[in-house]
């Protein structure tokens, strides 16, 4: 993945004492350590968050063109 993709990002929450995931859409801005996959990458969702997340979070909706 590289900067400008479009990706869903994982998030997790608790409702009514139940660990609930849910995916969230976003752009990624940021990367650091990417490259041999062991970094994290910075997304910018539409609900305006703006968190680190490791590779495994994000599932890769669209890549951005080069």
């Amino acid at each position: 993945m590289q900067v400008g993709d479009l990706v869903n990002i994982k998030y997790c929450r608790v409702v009514k004492d139940t660990l609930k995931f849910f995916w969230v859409p976003g752009v990624i801005t940021d990367r650091v350590g990417a490259i041999d996959g062991t970094g994290e990458y910075k997304v910018l969702t539409l609900d305006g968050r703006h968190d680190w997340s490791p590779l495994s979070d994000l599932l890769l909706i669209q890549r951005a063109q080069t």
